[in-house]
């Protein structure tokens, strides 16, 4: 390592020190490209999840895929009748109230262990809702449960021209 610190101790500027390293402009792009291939795979490896037992790259625009995903491979012959006949009331849950300590700067600071992050909470809803559709769609059939019965803004994931109930305001997506 002395020859690289000697050179860079002697060195006026980044250009000098280049030159007395031998390194060309050539070098430098390749590395920089390298670099960039290397940090795009552990972003997508970060991305990635197993949805069925098989990977799936979790972002915004892949979610329309989602549907085509999970129907590829969990099929409707496999999927569990639903018996809506003896459905119980659900009670209100009524919002917890906390004593809250002042946390310490290092709390704070420190992110939640075992948190989802937004993109997997996405992930997850929309997986559920696609499971229900498709479970409704098998015990109902498609004249009954068709992509107009799927009433959320999920629903355009897969039925780009479905309407969304916003409030008490029906909207019509026209993007998709």
């Amino acid at each position: 390592m002395k020859p690289f610190w000697d050179s860079l101790d002697n060195s006026e500027n980044p250009s000098n020190f280049l030159i007395s390293m031998d390194i060309k402009d050539e070098d430098l792009s390749s590395v920089e490209k390298k670099l960039e291939e290397i940090k795009n795979k552990a972003e997508k490896t970060k991305r990635v999840v197993s949805v069925c037992g098989k990977d799936f790259d979790n972002t915004e625009d892949s979610l329309s895929q989602l549907f085509d995903h999970i129907e590829g491979e969990i099929h409707d012959d496999s999927l569990t009748d639903i018996d809506l006949t003896d459905i119980a009331k659900l009670n209100e849950i009524k919002e917890k109230t906390r004593k809250k300590a002042e946390p310490s700067k290092k709390e704070r600071r420190s992110k939640p262990k075992g948190r989802m992050s937004q993109a997997m909470k996405n992930l997850v809803g929309l997986a559920g809702e696609i499971h229900a559709y498709r479970v409704l769609r098998k015990k109902y059939g498609s004249i009954i449960v068709n992509p107009s019965s799927w009433i959320s803004e999920n629903s355009t994931f897969k039925f780009p021209g479905n309407f969304i109930l916003k409030g008490n305001f029906l909207s019509y997506n026209l993007n998709g």
